[in-house]
């Protein structure tokens, strides 16, 4: 188990590695930094026509909603994550877990998924926490957000499409068993599992 007081007065993003070290990461930092606004750039240029063309048919309230609704909801994905990671002995702080949270989260830039999760992890592991608990913080902060991301689906749907929600019914049926694995028992099993089976460091 992590030392909190390790973790939490690290607030200011230092690392527990070696002085000798610290070249060879801030030479990885600035290596991963210029990778990211690379990925960011070529996503951007890649679906510029796409992008030009769905702001010109959005009306600037529209924007300004799903701007502050986007906002809202990755504020609360990260109160999510770090109540996970307190939950299983990683207490951060809110303004260093911020700073870990939304860093590596541009990490999804890189071509492969797993990337902010993998960033997330090793920075956890830097300031002394437990690598393996923080992968079983990161699975069931998916499961958590693929659950409640089916939620808003199911009820939004009618009001959106009346066609998906005849040819996807049955997502609205398993609502109830979707609703129940978020109960707090049901999450500690699974985290208990995933504990086993997530690999040691």
């Amino acid at each position: 188990m992590a030392d909190p007081g390790a973790l939490v007065g690290n607030d200011a993003g230092g690392s527990l590695a070696s002085p000798g070290s610290r070249p060879l990461e801030s030479l990885a930092k600035i290596f991963l930094i210029r990778l990211v606004v690379a990925g960011l750039a070529v996503a951007v240029y890649r679906d510029r026509h796409i992008l030009a063309r769905t702001f010109s048919e959005l009306r600037l309230q529209t924007i300004a909603l799903s701007t502050l609704l986007v906002v809202a909801g990755n504020v609360l994905t990260y109160a999510s994550w770090r109540s996970l990671l307190t939950r299983i002995g990683i207490p951060l702080a809110w303004a260093s877990g911020f700073r870990t949270f939304f860093t590596t989260q541009l990490g999804k830039y890189i071509p492969g998924s797993v990337w902010p999760a993998v960033m997330q992890t090793a920075a956890i592991g830097r300031r002394g926490g437990n690598r393996s608990a923080a992968v079983t913080a990161n699975i069931t902060a998916v499961v958590i957000g693929c659950v409640t991301g089916v939620g808003a689906a199911v009820l939004t749907l009618p009001f959106v499409s009346a066609g998906a929600m005849k040819r996807y019914w049955l997502t609205l049926a398993l609502l109830p068993v979707l609703v129940c694995a978020l109960h707090p028992r049901a999450l500690s099993i699974g985290e208990r599992a995933i504990r086993r089976i997530s690999p040691q460091y």
